[in-house]
């Protein structure tokens, strides 16, 4: 037997044992054993399945369709032409707007705001006091947390977990699987793959697109309009410029500062702390190693090496290939080219060009505005003096020091532990032995060999073609001739022509 109470002129259909209570003029549908709460508004043409329970205080609008079994918390507002599956559950206080589709088993915290024209999937759960704007669509098993706030148009696929806190602008696509942590900050129009994983307070800024299966550590900030490729890796607390490419398969280790408008290439490797400044190009396949410092508008060729804790300047150049050791410092303005291994320790001035294929030694400090020619092997420790000039093909042996201002020859080779003075010219093709001393202001011709162990004294001049022996002592001053030849353990003897014995 019904128990209805219904208004003048109502017309109620209702099952065996029904609890209703409407208002005047209304046409209502109501399933066997639903119970409607005192003080509801249920609008013209609804359907309410078998089983449900209505709150107190709640206002329905027309044409809604409820499924079988859901439960509607008290003083919850549904919009017209809504249309909610079976077994869903809505806390009180919800409002949802016109239009809106809710997926059988979902689950709707107190408190929440969905928007017109939304379209949730089975078993979602939508955290209390979220807002959900107009147009959304949620795929099936999405997980939502408190206080979320998601703009207008946004898409979120299958089985995404979203954190507590999070914020995700309008226009945003997020695909299936992915997972967002708490707090997280993510701005309009951004794309973001399957299968990503963001960590908590990461902010992701507009406009950017992050491919599939990409892992973001905690606190990590990224720039408006950044594209970040597929199975990226970024560690926690790293700072990506706006504008930046970060290819796929990359890895950047955490605490990275990356500049605005750089591009990373595919299959990187970024070490933690690092910093990487405005408009780089990291070429692909590198590896940077951890605690470097690259100034802004660096250009870092394909398949380099840099090593820990490197210094590189701005607007320097490093070729395709390279090899650069670890605790190095590159002034600004310097072009490495292709092929390059520049040892572990090296200190590189401003303004330094070095050749193909050259090999700088560990430890060498190599002065501002020198120019190292294609092909050259400086050796380990070796100093070489500001505004030297050594050209192409030439070998420096270990520990050698080349004064400031010296110009060395292409095809010269300088032994091990010799010391070449400031403002020394050397000819090309000559030989200088091992632990040879030549004094500032020398000049030697092109073509001579000096033996090892000789010494020439400052302001001394030796002819092209000229052979020292090994051992010999040339003095303050003295003048050899071309084609003089000084045998191995003698004082040299000025003059033209000359054989000394």
């Amino acid at each position: 037997m019904s128990d209805v109470g219904v208004g003048v002129g109502d017309v109620v259909g209702v099952g065996f044992g029904d609890v209703v209570d409407v208002g005047v003029g209304v046409v209502v549908g109501v399933g066997f054993g639903d119970v409607v709460g005192s003080g509801d508004v249920v609008g013209f043409g609804d359907v309410v399945g078998d089983g449900d329970v209505v709150g107190f205080g709640d206002v329905v609008g027309s044409g809604v369709v409820v499924g079988s079994g859901v439960v509607v918390g008290s003083g919850v507002v549904v919009g017209s032409g809504v249309v909610v599956g079976s077994g869903v559950v809505v806390g009180s206080g919800v409002v949802v707007g016109s239009g809106v589709v809710v997926g059988s088993g979902d689950v709707v915290g107190s408190g929440v705001v969905v928007g017109s024209g939304v379209v949730v999937g089975s078993g979602v759960v939508v955290g209390s006091g979220d807002v959900v704007g107009s147009g959304v669509v949620v795929g099936s098993g999405v997980v939502v947390g408190s206080g979320v706030v998601v703009g207008s148009g946004v898409v979120v696929g299958s089985g995404v977990v979203v954190g507590s806190g999070v914020v995700v602008g309008s226009g945003v696509v997020v695909g299936s699987g992915v997972v967002v942590g708490s707090g997280v900050v993510v701005g309009s129009g951004v794309v973001v793959g399957s299968g990503v994983v963001v960590g908590s307070g990461v902010v992701v800024g507009s406009g950017d697109a992050v491919g599939s299966g990409v892992v973001v550590g905690s606190g990590v900030v990224v720039g408006s309009g950044d594209a970040v490729g597929s199975g990226v890796v970024v560690g926690s607390g790293v700072v990506v410029g706006s504008g930046d490419v970060v290819g796929v398969g990359d890895v950047v280790g955490s605490g990275v500062v990356v500049g605005s408008g750089v591009v990373v290439g595919v299959g990187d490797v970024v070490g933690s702390g690092d910093v990487v400044g405005s408009g780089d190009v990291v070429g692909v396949g590198d590896v940077v190693g951890s605690g470097v410092v690259v100034g802004s508008g660096v250009v870092v060729g394909s398949g380099d090496v840099v090593g820990s804790g490197d210094v590189v300047g701005s607007g320097d150049v490093v070729g395709s290939g390279d090899v650069v050791g670890s605790g190095d410092v590159v002034g600004s303005g310097d072009v490495v080219g292709s092929g390059d291994v520049v040892g572990s320790g090296v200190v590189v001035g401003s303004g330094v060009v070095v050749g193909s294929g050259d090999v700088v030694g560990s430890g060498d400090v190599v002065g501002s505005g020198d120019v190292v020619g294609s092909g050259d092997v400086v050796g380990s420790g070796d100093v070489v003096g500001s505004g030297d000039v050594v050209g192409s093909g030439d070998v420096v042996g270990s520990g050698d020091v080349v004064g400031s201002g010296d110009v060395v020859g292409s095809g010269d080779v300088v032994g091990v532990g010799d010391v070449v003075g400031s403002g020394d010219v050397v000819g090309s093709g000559d030989v200088v032995g091992s632990g040879d001393v030549v004094g500032s202001g020398d000049v030697v011709g092109s073509g001579d060999v000096v033996g090892s162990g000789d010494v020439v004294g400052s302001g001394d001049v030796v002819g092209s073609g000229d052979v020292v022996g090994s051992g010999d002592v040339v003095g303050v001053g003295d003048v050899v001739g071309s084609g003089d030849v000084v045998g191995s353990g003698s004082p040299a003897i000025s003059g033209s022509g000359c054989i000394t014995t």
